[in-house]
């Protein structure tokens, strides 16, 4: 009889252990566009030469319109969405430059052969910024 009882709480562990690693590696939870802060901002900027017109969007909000935008096998940059100021599809992702003086709306990766987040009006890189920290307390050590 006790031979049995330990065979059954073994069971019951492995089973539970098994639920439980099912359960984590499944997806449930926060994953895609929910595990996005509904409050989190990004920059979109419209492409076209003449408007370039830049605005703050929900990237939740941008998530969904890219997606339902999307159409199977698209290439990756797709058609954008509809620009509010020029009424085309070339509303992408941006970045803001965070220097205080500059502020500027840009592409990422705008500027060839070089840091993907320099920006092109003050030519101020934030990757460029840090590791230039990192070697020079490299250096003093």
């Amino acid at each position: 009889m006790n031979k049995n009882l330990s065979y059954g709480v073994i069971s019951v562990c492995i089973l539970l252990t098994s639920f439980f690693v099912y359960r984590s590696m499944s997806g449930s939870g926060n994953t895609g566009l929910n595990a996005i802060d509904p409050d989190s901002i990004i920059w979109v900027k419209c492409k076209t030469s003449t408007c370039q017109a830049a605005q703050e969007m929900g990237e939740r909000e941008f998530l969904e319109a890219v997606q339902a935008n999307a159409s199977p096998g698209q290439r990756r940059g797709g058609p954008g969405l509809l620009c509010d100021q020029c009424g085309k599809m070339r509303l992408y992702k941006a970045q803001k430059c965070p220097e205080a003086e500059c502020l500027a709306v840009f592409f990422y990766g705008s500027a060839q052969n070089d840091y993907p987040d320099r920006c092109p009006k003050c030519k101020v890189s934030q990757t460029e910024k840090s590791r230039k920290e990192r070697r020079s307390r490299s250096a003093e050590e």
